[in-house]
């Protein structure tokens, strides 16, 4: 399982453990629309490093 698949797993999570927080808000969060999102979070591609980051530290924010 590579970085980026982790990382959409580590999101998966987040999001199910906050009801306060919609992939839209996540999104928005990291500068890309939904569907991009939606699209990266199916393995359709992969986010830039920075993106990357910046999404992984929100999410383990979220989950703890």
């Amino acid at each position: 399982m590579n970085k980026q698949d982790e990382l959409r797993k580590l999101t998966r999570v987040a999001k199910a453990c906050s009801e306060d927080i919609t992939y839209k808000d996540l999104a928005e969060s990291i500068d890309i629309n939904i569907n991009s999102f939606y699209n990266w979070l199916n393995g359709y591609y992969e986010l830039s490093r920075e993106k990357a980051r910046y999404l992984e530290d929100i999410v383990i924010n979220l989950a703890d």
